[in-house]
């Protein structure tokens, strides 16, 4: 149906303003039905019917802004249309839903704007090198973790997976390196930060920091002002264990990782951006899954950190 017109005028005093109130009320139909209230930054809206409620002057103006907001953008309302083939469906809490799950780098087609939830997770750091058989390398941190409800403008959306970071490797540079971002549209994950090598060396900043080394190496930080994950752990005082990588869901301790963080965006629990466990006597470490985005661990002899697992980009949409 057509957009209803609106009052000529500003409502308080306005002649006729029980008209107003008809038309602003025929407006708010119209919102309802649209499902512009998906928009993030949508203004919220007075209780409705407006005619005859109390206190309707104080509402004026909140009903003005959001009629302002739904004239200015008259292109969005509905969710997101997107042609590639969708990884899988489900139904949950009355609404039924399509995802498509990157797990390397792509494109999404969108071929009518709309809105859409996006998960993007970064690659994340690899873990740190011991020097030294009776030393400890830090863990790397867990890809930054971003779960937003995002409006999509129509087109080719380049979609990029990061790759994790390679475990530190060799003497000269033993530190583990930090994940790749990964990113959809203007949406970014930043990478875990590399794992420290031990002898108290300090983990390296990224989405989640990545673990200090032995002998009180200082974790990295979790560099994002928009809280994607952790600081990686400080390692022990004497050589026992260094730093786990901070995670999407907690800070890093030594020797343990930062937990991830659970999201249910493809119908079921699963959980990403896990920062790797830091290196400790008796403990192998472990590389960070496929497509988890979670910190490889650090060494805890004299060898190689292990790597960071690859991130993951997830887009759902209402059917």
């Amino acid at each position: 149906m057509p957009f209803p017109d609106l009052p000529p005028e500003r409502i308080p005093g306005s002649p006729g303003h029980l008209n107003d109130h008809q038309l602003i009320d025929q407006a708010l139909d119209y919102i309802q039905q649209s499902g512009y209230r998906d928009a993030p930054d949508f203004p919220p809206l007075p209780d409705i019917p407006v005619l005859g409620q109390s206190g309707h002057v104080t509402a004026h103006d909140r009903i003005l802004a959001v009629l302002e907001y739904v004239k200015q953008h008259p292109s969005v309302g509905g969710p997101a249309v997107v042609s590639n083939n969708p990884t899988g469906s489900y139904s949950a809490d009355g609404h039924n839903y399509l995802y498509y799950v990157f797990t390397a780098s792509g494109t999404l087609t969108v071929t009518a704007a709309g809105f859409a939830d996006v998960l993007v997770v970064g690659g994340g750091g690899g873990g740190g090198r011991s020097r030294n058989s009776t030393r400890r390398g830090g863990g790397g941190g867990g890809g930054g973790f971003l779960e937003e409800s995002v409006y999509l403008s129509a087109g080719s959306l380049t979609v990029f997976v990061g790759a994790g970071g390679v475990g530190g490797t060799d003497n000269t540079d033993p530190h583990g390196r930090t994940g790749n971002s990964s990113r959809i549209s203007s949406f970014v994950a930043v990478g875990g930060g590399g794992g420290a090598t031990n002898d108290g060396a300090t983990g390296l900043d990224g989405g989640s920091g990545g673990g200090g080394g032995d002998n009180s190496g200082v974790g990295g930080s979790a560099m994002m002002s928009d809280f994607q994950g952790n600081a990686g752990g400080t390692g022990s005082s004497g050589n026992t264990a260094a730093g786990g990588g901070g995670g999407a869901g907690a800070v890093g301790t030594a020797p343990t990782g930062g937990s991830g963080k659970a999201t249910s965006i493809t119908g079921s629990d699963q959980t990403y951006g896990a920062g790797g466990d830091g290196g400790s006597a008796g403990v192998t470490p472990i590389a960070g899954g496929a497509n988890t985005g979670n910190g490889g661990g650090g060494n805890n002899t004299t060898g190689d950190g292990e790597s960071g697992g690859s991130g993951v980009v997830i887009i759902r949409v209402k059917v």
